[in-house]
């Protein structure tokens, strides 16, 4: 079977050797002069790769050397990975992390053993280059002119007339338009592809005064893009600089020039992202012209000046293999891995006769099959394998050396082998939605490299391995649970709430579980005052079997504060009896100023609430079952604006709050809420209800839901000419209604619920703007609400959605309706 050719390897390692990290790394470990042999031997064989992809169809010689290339390239590159991880490695300890490893490995000794083995390998690749290079001239590879776009010259059936069009379009000049753009519609530019043919047509190449080519896949930042494209054009590396000295440079490249600029594989369909990118190039010469190749089919997001050409697909040409390829697809199971992985491997082989036999000779049993074939996927950087089960097989996952993304989510295992920890170049390992899952690899700390742990809820772990710490490069860490250290069998290797000590590069969010098992000297070690790029923290002290103190939860959450750049809080289960001084002070605004989002739930001890009040950001506060809080800190004699940015108010089951603090007293202190939009009520006493009631003028939302002493509407309502929606529910002491609801000319949406004593609509309904009404489980309502025949029908009959239900009747639609305005 025919090799696929390493081009971007190759590529890329050209660039890691001629960067100014590379000749760093030669003059720190002396091995200046072999990366330079090194770098000759590439750029030699380069210059034959195409000529021996053609060859190794026909010849099996010729398909071994180019296993032999792909091997050693690969080697390569891991060479290069192995000196990045080494200097990462080396700055990590200068810092002081781990004190005692420190003098070991600036012994003399020890660096010259790095220096040593470096040397020694990179001599094995260059020897071994050196070997595949002096077989250029026995199988008489003929040397073709470097180009990132891949060249062929010969002839490819089906073809002519899609070359033809993209020949002329790249040709066209505007006398409106310096700068244009060809959009092709297919697939990206592998070795046979039109488009790679036709721009290497000399007519092509004489038009242009510089062709650049950069793959853009799915990752599209703007700054990388700009980077990689200044590459291209002038072969030379610009990584540390800005955005503007990147534009800078790409107008001094291309200014006057009449360029070919090829976009390969786009799948980016962002406007904003387009424009600002679009923006940033240089109009260039007269008939310069931007290719894009897509498999989009709306195209409007490009913005400039646009032709589109779509090309026919393989299957148009070839359906007999489209047939062939569905019945291989069935052999497969429907194993994705597998699928994926065959594809790739008949992807450069279309002879019917190879995929017939291919598919002929397929077996695939989701184990021992599956485990041969991960063992040749030799250089594999990505890897999914969803639903997956087969312990044995994921043992074999520890061969792929070169994997930097590792997808297991949705499988069915138990435990994940600690083979997985000799992926040393492993940056992301995804554990979503795997349910059996109750331990990690013991050995975690040795994936230096690992950038993004990305794992749920959805599974059975308790505890997170010990050792984590030390992958100081964790940017991605959703999850964090606290282990019960109190089973013998397990103290060895769980990891305490300390591990987060270093990871100071964490970032997004970061939940901590079950904290109850924690202890207040480990948390104070946490360190999430220095965690800077965190932006959503949420503790977490459920546990099942919880025996930790009261004064000892207090402890460990005066140890968790947080850094001032967060933005989101959330606290559930917390069992202290009071909240740490740092939430409590008269300085809270100060310690979180940047705080948008408060939720707080289930702290069944706590009765004074921190001065929430103070947070200049605060928009979102939500607190649930807090059955002891009676009131919210405050400090009347501050001149700090009360709430000042809230927009949204959720309050729970808070039986026992009758106020936000000592300026709910006086009327004439009584603070307002200028910008509170949504409110939720949810059994809270009436008093409470009434007085929020009475100082929001700009409610757009309300709902009253479960507080029995309510007799009637607050009167200061009518008074809020912006509400919206009103949602009235489990109120079983409300009576009436009042007339002036139909007299809220912004009210179109009004549900109520289960208020069995209400007894009829006020004639004011009549008129009323509302659009959409909805009663449940009011039985008198519903009686003289039925249409033509009930009392109260004339009063609703105008309204345009009406939805009635008696008794336990409640269609699914209104459920859902109500959980999704207030979620709880």
């Amino acid at each position: 079977m025919a090799e696929q050719i390493p081009f971007s390897i190759v590529e890329n390692l050209l660039m890691k050797v001629g960067s100014s990290v590379s000749r760093e790394i030669g003059l720190m470990y002396g091995v200046q002069n072999e990366l330079g042999k090194l770098q000759d031997k590439l750029s030699m064989i380069k210059a034959v790769l195409f000529d021996a992809e053609e060859q190794q169809q026909r010849s099996h010689a010729v398909a071994t050397w180019v296993e032999r290339l792909t091997d050693v390239v690969y080697d390569a590159d891991d060479l290069f990975d192995d000196f990045a991880t080494e200097e990462l490695r080396r700055k990590t300890e200068v810092q002081g992390r781990f004190a005692g490893q420190v003098g070991d490995f600036f012994s003399s000794s020890n660096h010259l053993a790095f220096r040593f083995k470096m040397g020694h390998r990179i001599k094995d690749i260059r020897e071994r280059l050196d070997d595949i290079a002096n077989d250029i001239s026995k199988f008489n590879f003929i040397p073709r002119e470097t180009c990132s776009v891949v060249e062929k010259s010969h002839k490819i059936v089906g073809r002519e007339e899609n070359k033809r069009e993209i020949i002329e379009l790249l040709m066209q000049s505007s006398t409106q338009e310096n700068l244009s753009m060809v959009a092709i519609v297919g697939m990206g530019l592998r070795q046979d592809h039109p488009c790679s043919v036709g721009i290497q047509r000399p007519r092509v190449v004489s038009y242009f005064n510089l062709k650049m080519w950069v793959c853009v896949s799915d990752d599209f930042d703007v700054k990388v893009l700009v980077r990689n494209i200044i590459k291209s054009a002038t072969k030379r590396d610009v990584e540390n600089l800005e955005l503007d000295q990147l534009q800078e440079l790409l107008k001094q490249n291309l200014d006057g020039k009449r360029y070919l600029l090829v976009l390969d594989d786009v799948w980016n369909e962002d406007k904003r992202e387009w424009g600002q990118f679009i923006t940033l190039l240089p109009v260039g010469a007269n008939g310069s012209k931007i290719l894009v190749t897509t498999q989009a089919q709306e195209l409007h997001h490009l913005g400039i000046c646009l032709k589109v050409l779509h090309l026919k697909g393989e299957e148009q040409m070839q359906p007999n293999l489209v047939a062939i390829g569905k019945e291989i697809v069935k052999m497969c199971k429907g194993v994705p891995l597998v699928i994926k992985t065959l594809g790739g491997m008949l992807y450069f082989n279309t002879q019917e006769s190879h995929w017939t036999f291919f598919g002929a000779d397929l077996v695939v049993d989701d184990g021992s099959s599956i485990t041969r074939l991960l063992s040749s996927l030799k250089g594999l950087r990505v890897m999914k394998m969803s639903f997956f089960s087969r312990y044995k097989a994921l043992s074999s996952l520890g061969k792929l050396s070169h994997l930097r993304y590792l997808d297991l989510s949705y499988g069915w295992f138990e435990n994940l082998p600690n083979a997985i920890t000799r992926l040393k170049h492993l940056q992301t390992l995804t554990l979503f939605k795997c349910m059996r899952l109750k331990e990690l690899p013991r050995n975690m700390k040795k994936l230096i490299n690992l950038r993004h742990l990305e794992i749920d809820e959805a599974n059975k772990l308790r505890y997170m391995p010990r050792g984590l710490g030390e992958l100081t490069n964790l940017r991605t860490l959703p999850l964090f649970w606290v282990g019960n250290d109190s089973g013998e069998s397990r103290h060895n290797r769980m990891g305490r709430l300390n591990e987060l000590r270093f990871l100071n590069n964490l970032r997004g969010q970061l939940q901590i579980k079950n904290l109850s098992n924690a202890r207040g000297s480990e948390a104070k070690e946490a360190i999430l005052e220095g965690k800077q790029y965190l932006e959503c923290l949420r503790l977490d002290w459920w546990e099942r079997q919880a025996t930790q103190e009261s004064e000892e939860a207090v402890l460990v959450m005066e140890s968790l504060q947080p850094h001032p750049n967060l933005k989101e809080l959330s606290i559930y289960h917390y069992t202290g009896v009071r909240f740490p001084n740092w939430m409590m002070n008269d300085g809270l605004d100060l310690l979180l100023p940047n705080l948008v989002k408060i939720q707080i739930t289930s702290c069944n001890r706590s009765k004074v609430l921190p001065p929430f009040a103070q947070l200049p950001s605060l928009k979102y506060l939500a607190l649930f079952y807090l059955i002891a809080v009676e009131c919210m800190m405050d400090y009347p004699s501050s001149a700090k604006p009360f709430f000042p940015s809230l927009k949204t108010l959720q309050l729970s089951h808070l039986p026992n709050l009758k106020g936000w603090g000592m300026r709910d007293v006086a009327a004439e202190q009584a603070p307002s809420y200028p910008y509170l939009e949504d409110l939720l009520l949810d059994n809270t006493t009436v008093e409470l209800c009434l007085h929020l009631i009475s100082v929001s003028s700009s409610l757009k939302s309300l709902s009253i839901r479960r507080i029995n002493d309510l007799i009637s509407l607050p009167e200061g309502l009518q008074h809020v000419s912006t509400l919206q929606t009103l949602t009235i529910r489990g109120c079983s002491s409300l009576a009436t209604l009042p007339d002036w609801i139909g007299r809220l000319t912004s009210l179109s949406e009004l549900c109520i619920d289960e208020c069995p004593n209400l007894t009829s609509l006020p004639e004011e309904m009549r008129s009323s703007a509302i659009y959409t009404l909805e009663i449940y489980r009011c039985p008198y309502l519903y009686e003289r609400c039925q249409k033509e025949t009930g009392e109260d029908w004339p009063k609703i009959s105008h309204i345009p959605e009406l939805s009635l239900g008696d008794g336990e009747a409640i269609c699914e639609a209104c459920l859902v309706s109500l959980m999704n305005r207030h979620p709880q």
